[in-house]
């Protein structure tokens, strides 16, 4: 039995049954319409063959190394592309996805570095990964810096036998990174003041317009309403936020500085939504995706990290509503399922 396909076929289908109790239908029928982009995962399951996992993640790579080549070019002013600007060079995507994105081309290239032992090879590894961490830090996306800086601590002690000579590889890394990007990078720069002026504002002055202050009040408001109504099956898909104007005044929170569209905190929104059984099915899906049976420490240390990147993105948006995190998460969930599949898998450049 594949537990994650179960898993997530249990989901959707508690999903169609909350139908019964949404207010707006026709809104609920398309919120659920869109898990159709999650049919990837059964597909790359059941029909990959085993020689074709390494060109799956190369072709990932190549289309990273394609979108960076736009993003340089937008930064230093070479090419203009849907208007963006050099200080938001994300040229396919929003800033959040792209950032998030970038952190795990970051580490599928460091877990290469581990393992290649290829000196040509990891050689280019290595200049890959200088270039996507510093595109990275040049990007305005905050949250996809924070799973970096996580998933290469878990990298480095999953790789690293002596833990303490990981520690200080984690302290050295890191502090190479932050230190040129604080010097040399105007965006990080200006990132990092509006990060101190949003949570001085929230500690100091009560005021909850930032981008973090707002999500903080947010995931307080909407667990606030989680304890108060005690839900089992949920107010309902498109009714998570009927209430959250009346726990916003109830907690003394600005109603217009933190009005969203949802509580930017997914296992919020569905505890909200779909209730206790709803939260335990999208709880055990990451369960199962950690607990996924890979041999291979090359493609299971890549599993770890996907999941720890991907559960560390869904605390801070909707992440199964977003195209982009949806068919990140549907390409390599069903990569790592299907690997899953195999043992002694051999590692290629």
């Amino acid at each position: 039995t594949n537990f994650i396909i179960l898993t997530f076929a249990l989901f959707i289908g508690y999903n169609i049954l909350s139908l019964l109790w949404a207010d707006n239908l026709s809104f609920a029928i398309a919120y659920i319409e869109k898990y159709r982009h999650f049919l990837i995962i059964p597909a790359i399951y059941t029909y990959i063959n085993k020689k074709f996992i390494q060109a799956f993640l190369n072709s990932f790579l190549t289309g990273m190394l394609i979108s960076e080549l736009f993003s340089y070019g937008i930064f230093f002013e070479i090419i203009t592309y849907k208007n963006k600007l050099p200080s938001d060079p994300s040229p396919f995507m929003d800033h959040i996805s792209y950032s998030v994105f970038l952190s795990f081309t970051a580490i599928i290239l460091l877990n290469r570095i581990f393992f290649n032992p290829s000196i040509k090879y990891k050689l280019f590894q290595i200049i890959f990964f200088i270039t996507v961490t510093t595109n990275l830090f040049l990007n305005g996306g905050r949250t996809g810096q924070v799973t970096f800086i996580v998933t290469l601590a878990t990298l480095y002690f999953l790789n690293i036998k002596h833990k303490i000579i990981a520690l200080f590889g984690i302290i050295i890394t890191l502090g190479i990174i932050l230190t040129l990007s604080y010097n040399f990078n105007p965006n990080f720069i200006s990132r990092m003041a509006q990060t101190n002026i949003d949570i001085k504002n929230m500690l100091y002055n009560d005021t909850y317009n930032g981008s973090i202050s707002n999500r903080v009040a947010l995931w307080y408001i909407g667990i606030d309403e989680i304890l108060d109504q005690k839900y089992i099956i949920g107010a309902g898909i498109g009714n998570d936020t009927s209430k959250m104007e009346y726990y916003a005044d109830k907690n003394k929170f600005k109603y217009s500085d933190i009005k969203q569209g949802d509580h930017h905190n997914m296992f919020i929104t569905y505890f909200i939504q779909l209730g206790l059984f709803g939260f335990i099915l999208i709880s055990l899906l990451f369960y199962f995706i950690f607990k996924l049976d890979i041999k291979n420490k090359v493609y299971r240390n890549l599993n770890i990290t996907f999941a720890i990147t991907f559960l560390l993105w869904s605390f801070t948006g909707m992440n199964f509503h977003g195209m982009n995190p949806m068919t990140l998460f549907a390409f390599f969930i069903g990569l790592f399922n299907s690997i899953s599949r195999y043992e002694d898998i051999k590692i290629s450049s």
